[in-house]
């Protein structure tokens, strides 16, 4: 499963390039020229955490076995769900909260 803020027409084909069963990303209205005309739905870390939360319980997967990665504080609702957090080249906020939370930081 991937859960991502990024636009879903970016991520679209990851779904069938990498074998993914579900992916979750933020949607945007098209007008009928064709141009972006709004976000109608975002995907932000609060709203990861919920989608992982019915996700393991949907499938029957303790949350110690989530893995999760990101580079934004705004996730850290989702990192503190999962048992495995991963932090990538994070902004300095979740920065400061993986080396407080000693999540593993790439």
């Amino acid at each position: 499963v991937l859960i991502t803020s990024s636009p879903s027409f970016l991520v679209s084909y990851l779904k069938k390039k990498l074998s993914f069963d579900h992916i979750f990303a933020t949607e945007y209205g098209i007008d009928s020229n064709g141009a972006f005309s709004k976000v109608e739905k975002i995907i932000d870390g609060e709203e990861k955490r919920r989608l992982a939360i019915c996700i393991a319980s949907e499938k029957n997967v303790p949350c110690e076995n989530l893995f999760a990665y990101s580079d934004s504080y705004r996730d850290i609702p989702l990192l503190d769900f999962v048992g495995k957090p991963i932090v990538v080249n994070p902004d300095k906020k979740l920065k400061k909260m993986a080396k407080r939370k000693n999540w593993m930081l790439l």
